[in-house]
């Protein structure tokens, strides 16, 4: 499975640099099968949350996400990450929500609410991303179940008034229908 996302032709520059433009071309961004697929295996069957580092490289207009490394943890929980930043040269930054209805003190419980409900940057997600020293320039949240989600940094500076940032459709996987 590939997640695959259109940016502005300027995602490089941005990525690197931290350049901003008005120009709409389009930017295809690809996680390889095994990124994907590595990604996903940790969301579902988290009870922590966990983060990632992605790595990968452009060319043109195209950039392909092809390598994890995972931080230092310093504290996580079902609904708090604390990690080491990521480097420079890293293109995105990966955490899991756990799909369930956690409380500050960790404990889950089931919830009604499908796991696409939990597909969004949470006002620390979005505090910690919109940050100078944050490095990746995407950021993804996956749930698990083939769920995944992503944002640029200039989509979540956008979003600096608001408590969360939703998963827009056309930025986010959709699991295989049931045969």
């Amino acid at each position: 499975m590939r997640a695959r996302l259109r940016l502005p032709w300027w995602f490089p520059l941005a990525a690197w640099f931290g350049a901003c433009s008005g120009d709409i071309r389009a930017q295809t961004v690809t996680l390889d099968t095994a990124v994907f697929l590595t990604l996903d295996s940790v969301a579902t069957n988290a009870i922590i949350e966990h983060g990632a580092c992605l790595y990968g490289n452009t060319v043109r207009d195209s950039i392909r996400l092809t390598s994890i490394s995972w931080p230092e943890v310093h504290a996580a929980t079902s609904n708090v990450l604390n990690t080491e930043p990521c480097p420079v040269g890293a293109l995105g930054w990966w955490h899991n929500h756990i799909a369930q209805e956690c409380t500050i003190y960790g404990v889950c419980s089931p919830t009604a609410q499908p796991p696409e409900a939990f597909l969004y940057l949470s006002r620390p997600d979005l505090e910690t991303a919109a940050s100078p020293w944050t490095v990746p320039f995407l950021q993804f949240v996956g749930v698990g179940h083939g769920l995944l989600a992503w944002w640029s940094r200039p989509e979540i500076a956008g979003a600096s008034a608001f408590n969360m940032l939703p998963a827009f459709p056309s930025q986010r996987t959709y699991p295989k229908a049931k045969s």
